[in-house]
Formats: C-alpha cells, sequence, structure tokens
C-alpha cells in the first residue's frame, strides 16, 4: 500500500482504492469478490466495461511485480551502490563518485571470503573505475581498470563453473 501511495512508483488513484478492496481476499480474509462487485465500488453506477477493469487489475499486478523486484534489489546493498556508479556518471558528479567508488573499495577490501559474488562485484566495481576514467579523459590510456576488470571476470566465471559442476556432481 505504501508503494502504491507513493506518487513516484504511482500515479493512479483507482489502483491504490482498488488494491484497498483487495486486500481482504489476498489476506485470506474472503474468497473471492466478483468483478462485477469491485467495479461497482470503483466506479458507481458507470455501467461494467471488461477490458478496462482487465486494464486495472493488470496495472496492479505490474505494480505488485515492480513491487517485489524493487524489494529485492533494495535487499542488495552492493547492487544499490552499483546501480548508483551508472547514475554518477557524470563529469559534474566526479566528487560522489570519487566516494562512493572510495566506499565501495573499502567494502571490498574487508571481505574475508573471496566468492564468486566477490569477483562479480569487484568486476562491476573496476569496470565502472574504467568507464568513468575513460569518459572523464582524466588518464588517457590507462587501461589498468580494465585488465583488473577481466581478471574478476575470468575469476567469476571459472568460480561459477566450479559450483555447476560440483551441484552436477
Amino acid at each position: 500500500r505504501k508503494y502504491l501511495l507513493s506518487p513516484f512508483f504511482n500515479e493512479n488513484e483507482g489502483l491504490i482504492h482498488l488494491f484497498d478492496l483487495l486486500l481482504p481476499v489476498i489476506l485470506g480474509k474472503n474468497k473471492q469478490l466478483q468483478k462485477e462487485l469491485l467495479w461497482k465500488q470503483l466506479f458507481g453506477k458507470t455501467p461494467y466495461h471488461d477490458t478496462q477493469f482487465r486494464r486495472l487489475m493488470s496495472d496492479l499486478n505490474k505494480h505488485a511485480q515492480q513491487f517485489l523486484a524493487y524489494r529485492h534489489f533494495e535487499k542488495d546493498s552492493f547492487n544499490v551502490q552499483m546501480r548508483l556508479l551508472d547514475g554518477l556518471q557524470e563529469p559534474k558528479l566526479e566528487k560522489h563518485f570519487n566516494a562512493t567508488i572510495r566506499s565501495i573499495g573499502q567494502t571490498l577490501d574487508k571481505k574475508d571470503i573471496r566468492d564468486s559474488s566477490y569477483h562479480e562485484y569487484k568486476f562491476h566495481f573496476e569496470y565502472h573505475q574504467h568507464k568513468y576514467l575513460e569518459k572523464s579523459k582524466i588518464k588517457k590510456n590507462d587501461f589498468s581498470n580494465l585488465e583488473k576488470a577481466d581478471h574478476h571476470l575470468n575469476c567469476f566465471y571459472i568460480s561459477q563453473k566450479l559450483k555447476h559442476y560440483c551441484d552436477l556432481l
């Protein structure tokens, strides 16, 4: 409900009302509601229009899926920081990019376990630095970040392959 109330995610107030009407069904308190009854509660005396009702239900379903994806994305703080780096690629945001890179680098350096996810994150970390340096033209012909990214991509790939082989065995 909070997600639907946010105008950032949802601008259709009808979806909030529909969600409120469907909440007892979602929580298992009611078994089922008829489409025509829901329509009447939403639109009053306006004649029932099946296509419009289905579109409204589809929109609510899409928002539910986006909410689940957002919650899953939000749980992985490292992934959030990596996506933030994409947004900080602008030259005017150099200070913020550098601060975020430093923070991510410190987090990665503190990791004791160098598993496949570590190498995946390290790949993205190095690759983002390379892209930023290439875009800002701070250091020309410096491919050290790209070489490190390539190394971590190989480590990630090999460790994932080993995991899959172990699972098969």
